[in-house]
């Protein structure tokens, strides 16, 4: 298990459990359209992605990914079901997060495969001093400092490489450098600012972004970059 899984297991066994009344209120609520309610029961069911994603290690995506996909499925359980329904809300919820575990694997390995191996060309720069012969996104993706690395593209040569490189990514992930990289058209963000923004802490939104940009540098699972 790797470190984003294990702080994000340490978070959710953090949320109280709810009693029976209380989860019966949620649904109620939540099939009336209450936002709030829907995503605290999204928030009490978030072992149950957990347990879920379990049956599908080791079938080529890792742990995190599985649950990512599986969070899902379980949002789009939570904004479906209906309490008139024969189904429990459980039996509904671990369908629609398998659901989306599977659709998330098909995915996967139908990725094509991306190069980021071509050189950036000189025009890319924002200051041509900085070009390098030879120099690759993957070789920027490698430095240390990505962030000030990549400030050394101009800002349409970023966003065209990060959206075609992102592919590869979970939404989480893709959420986290959007917002980081301000890739919507927006100022970038601060560590401390997409944490809050994402309900999570620094230390784990370091630890997903440091992942995500090693995966971005390291994938041989990406699609040729033309």
């Amino acid at each position: 298990m790797n470190e984003e899984a294990r702080l994000y297991l340490e978070e959710i066994e953090q949320i109280p459990l709810l009693s029976a009344q209380e989860f019966h209120t949620l649904l109620l609520r939540s099939a009336a359209g209450d936002e709030n309610a829907q995503m605290e029961l999204v928030n009490a069911n978030l072992r149950l992605v957990v347990d879920c994603a379990r049956n599908y290690v080791g079938q080529g995506a890792p742990f995190s990914d599985l649950i990512q996909e599986g969070n899902i499925g379980l949002l789009k359980a939570v904004k479906k079901f209906s309490t008139k329904g024969a189904a429990t809300f459980t039996e509904y919820a671990q369908e629609c997060i398998e659901a989306a575990i599977v659709h998330g694997l098909r995915e996967l390995k139908t990725e094509e495969t991306l190069l980021l191996d071509t050189p950036i060309e000189k025009s890319a720069y924002n200051d041509e001093e900085d070009y390098v012969e030879g120099m690759t996104l993957a070789d920027l993706l490698a430095d240390e400092e990505t962030p000030k690395a990549l400030d050394r593209l101009n800002r349409s040569q970023l966003i065209e490489f990060l959206r075609e490189a992102m592919k590869v990514l979970t939404m989480r992930e893709k959420k986290i450098l959007v917002l980081r990289f301000g890739l919507d058209n927006r100022r970038a963000c601060t560590t401390e600012e997409v944490a809050r923004i994402l309900k999570i802490s620094p230390e784990t939104l370091r630890a997903i972004e440091a992942n995500a940009l090693k995966k971005l540098s390291r994938s041989e699972r990406l699609k040729e970059f033309n």
